[in-house]
Formats: C-alpha cells, sequence, structure tokens
C-alpha cells in the first residue's frame, strides 16, 4: 500500500509541476511584451544611419538591423539568421536578367508584336471586371452602414482600433533634429502641424527649423512595446459583441448571394 502512496505522490508531484512549467510558459508568452525600437542618426556630412529591432521574450525572438550594418538580421536565441536586404535582391536580379534579356530580346521582340493586341482586349476586359466588382463590392457595404446595428459594430471595432494605437505609441521618445524643406512657407506649415500634436514638443524632444536650407540633420530615438494578452482581450470583446455577429452573419449572407 505505502508503494502505491509513493507512486501516487510521485506523479501528482510530476503532473504539478508540468502544469506549473505551462502557467509560466503561458504567462510569458502573453504579459512579455513585444517591444520595437528604432534609432536614426543624420549628420550634417555623411550618409544617414539607423537602426531597427522588434524583439520578443527578452530579445529571445528578434528582427533587427544595427547601426553600422546593411543587412536585416532574424535573431532566434544564440542563432543568428542574415536576411537579405530587398534592394540588394532587387539588383542581383536584375544583373542576372541582364544577359539573358540580349539574347532572347531578338526572338521577344516578335512574340510581342503578335500578343499586344490579345493583350489589349485582356487588359480592357480586366479593367472592366475590376471596376464592376469594386462597384459592387462598394454598395454592398454601403448597405450594410445603413443599419444601427451594423453602425455600432462599426463604431466598436473603431473604438478597439484607437484603443491599440494609444497602445502603440512610444513610451520613450527623445530626438534633436534640425528639420528645412528649402521653402520658408512649407516649412512653417510643417512646423505648425507639429504643434497639434501632443508628444512632439517633450521635455526629451527638440524640433529646430530651418527656413533657407532644405535638410534633416539631428538624432533620434524611439522606443515602445505591446503585450499579447491586449491583443487577445480585443479579440474577444469583439467576438463577443451580439453586434458584431450579426453584422458578421449578414455579410456572409450577402457574400455567398
Amino acid at each position: 500500500m505505502s508503494v502505491v502512496l509513493t507512486i501516487l505522490k510521485i506523479t501528482g508531484i510530476v503532473i504539478l509541476c508540468i502544469l506549473g512549467l505551462l502557467l509560466v510558459i503561458l504567462a510569458c508568452l502573453l504579459f512579455v511584451p513585444i517591444r520595437y525600437q528604432a534609432e536614426l542618426k543624420a549628420p550634417e556630412e555623411g550618409p544617414k544611419t539607423y537602426a531597427v529591432r522588434v524583439s520578443w521574450l527578452l530579445r529571445f525572438f528578434a528582427f533587427e538591423k544595427r547601426m553600422n550594418e546593411e543587412d536585416f538580421f532574424i535573431r532566434i536565441g544564440f542563432i543568428r539568421l542574415k536576411a537579405k536586404n530587398k534592394e540588394k535582391k532587387k539588383e542581383e536580379e536584375a544583373g542576372e536578367e541582364k544577359p539573358q534579356e540580349k539574347k532572347s530580346s531578338g526572338k521577344k521582340s516578335l512574340e510581342k508584336k503578335s500578343e499586344d493586341k490579345d493583350g489589349d482586349q485582356g487588359t480592357k476586359k480586366k479593367k472592366k471586371a475590376k471596376k464592376g466588382f469594386s462597384l459592387k463590392s462598394l454598395s454592398d457595404i454601403m448597405n450594410i452602414i445603413q443599419d444601427d446595428n451594423d453602425k455600432r459594430a462599426i463604431g466598436l471595432i473603431l473604438q478597439e482600433i484607437k484603443r491599440l494605437i494609444v497602445k502603440l505609441l512610444p513610451r520613450k521618445l527623445a530626438c534633436h533634429f534640425i528639420i528645412g524643406t528649402g521653402d520658408p512657407c512649407s516649412t512653417g506649415y510643417l512646423f505648425g502641424a507639429f504643434s497639434i500634436v501632443p508628444p512632439v514638443y517633450g521635455p526629451k524632444v527638440n524640433l529646430y527649423p530651418d527656413f533657407e536650407r532644405r535638410q534633416l540633420t539631428g538624432y533620434g530615438k524611439v522606443a515602445g512595446g505591446l503585450q499579447l494578452i491586449y491583443l487577445v482581450l480585443v479579440v474577444l470583446r469583439l467576438y463577443r459583441d451580439e453586434s458584431i455577429q450579426r453584422a458578421y452573419r449578414k455579410f456572409m449572407k450577402k457574400k455567398k448571394v
């Protein structure tokens, strides 16, 4: 009997340890924020450099570009993988395609002439189809918005989007820039627009106009984050709302018809 009790005791301890470990992992996934950070250096002489980092779980997962590097990197734990820049990819592809285009240019020129006529007719038909589809979908959306229930659903979605934008706003913002568009009038309009935005003229934010030259010089740093638990709560609130469920069912019925 004592052997059975000890076995049950050990299995219970093991199950509790596994459940505790799962709860810790779930709490880390939901409450550890996804952080973003961006930095820009724009000297008066020399090229502008920037750094970007999006990280999660204390930088266990990260997508980053360092200040003195041209390529982007994906990091998983201690493994750092190189991701090619899009501009470099386009240059390499263009360099490979040029010799092939020279060889096949004579053959393709004759084929293009015969295909141009068919292509023009096909493109006209496609444009007509796209226009008809867009007008029909727009009219369906306008009919849906006219209902009071659907208006309430759209209002809730817009409200959640505003809250999400507020959560995504940077918590740390520090910069010192001299900005000039080359035109005194447009520079004045630009700084007038800056004055409307509350976080622009903070204690660590210094923006100075240059009404004579076109320039962007200085230094700036932005950092913020968002917890996944907030996204989960947003999805649950929208999913449980009756007006959104009705609007979704109504839209799917009209789509099937």
